[in-house]
């Protein structure tokens, strides 16, 4: 049971997120809460990470993949943002929503994961 309540959580905090970026979005520019999300995510995933592991050795390849995946995440995520902004937060959600599904067949078709 608690892999579904910790699934269900997430998915109340992301579209919970949506509604607050709509509303902060009033008062601010997307690339301001761009800026403020990832912040947050860092300082608290790092926190975590400190608490828990602590940071693991890895090689220079991966640690280079890891960077350039965190920068897609910015644009992504400055580009979700705009999109809230421009149009209504209901036409954006189920689109990034959809990412997981975006993902597995991009893998799929170019790692041929099965």
């Amino acid at each position: 049971m608690l892999p579904q309540t910790i699934a269900l959580l997430a998915a109340i905090a992301y579209a919970f997120g949506f509604i607050l970026s709509k509303r902060g979005l009033r008062y601010s520019t997307p690339i301001t809460i761009t800026f403020i999300s990832l912040l947050m995510q860092t300082v608290v995933l790092f926190a975590i990470v400190f608490a828990f592991t602590g940071i693991p050795r890895t090689p220079t390849f991966v640690f280079v993949l890891f960077v350039i995946a965190g920068i897609l995440q910015a644009v992504v995520r400055q580009l979700t943002y705009i999109g809230i902004e421009k149009s209504a937060r209901r036409a954006c959600g189920p689109i990034r929503a959809s990412v997981p599904l975006w993902s597995a067949a991009v893998a799929i078709f170019f790692l041929a994961k099965r």
